[in-house]
């Protein structure tokens, strides 16, 4: 997971388009404490063990879907009203939270 700056970089480069979109708390507060949740580091013989954790963390905050593909990804683009082509919020918020 990147750190609260990177999260910040990425979601102000995302706020530049029409539409704003911004990290959701629950996000950043678990991006900045992953290390307390997830409290085995990474190594050549525990793969398996940090694996299960990261995957229940990832579970319980609703984010799983999007490593295994099951949040579908929305089209970058979309029509407005008039028949222009707009970016699509959805499309911004999805690849925020990717």
């Amino acid at each position: 997971m990147a750190s609260t700056n990177a999260a910040s970089t990425s979601s102000n480069a995302l706020s530049s388009s029409s539409s704003l979109v911004t990290l959701p708390p629950s996000l950043a507060f678990l991006i900045s404490n992953f290390h307390s949740v997830v409290n085995i580091k990474l190594d050549a013989s525990n793969y398996l063990l940090w694996r299960v954790q990261v995957k229940n963390v990832l579970i319980t905050n609703g984010l799983y879907g999007y490593l295994d593909g099951s949040v579908v990804i929305p089209p970058a683009q979309i029509q407005d009203t008039n028949g222009n082509t707009v970016p699509n919020p959805d499309f911004l918020s999805w690849t925020l939270l990717d």
